[in-house]
């Protein structure tokens, strides 16, 4: 685990860059290892996701629980 935050999201439609707390290519490694696949951008605090046409509730669902697996919740 390492601590990580979603500072914002951009973009619209099916293109979206979530704005790390940390480097997105730590982020992405992580995610990699729960079958997420995610890409970097020209900012280093971004981590791109592009999703499929096909995109279902449950691939959100994944993500969601991926990000949480790798950042716990802080209080």
């Amino acid at each position: 685990f390492f601590p990580i935050s979603v500072k914002r999201i951009q973009g619209v439609g099916l293109l979206l860059g979530l704005v790390c707390s940390r480097p997105a290519i730590e982020v992405r490694d992580a995610l990699l290892e729960h079958d997420i696949l995610t890409g970097t951008s020209g900012d280093p605090d971004v981590l791109r996701i592009l999703a499929p046409l096909v995109l279902e509730s449950d691939h959100v669902d994944q993500l969601a629980l991926a990000l949480r697996n790798i950042a716990p919740a802080t209080d």
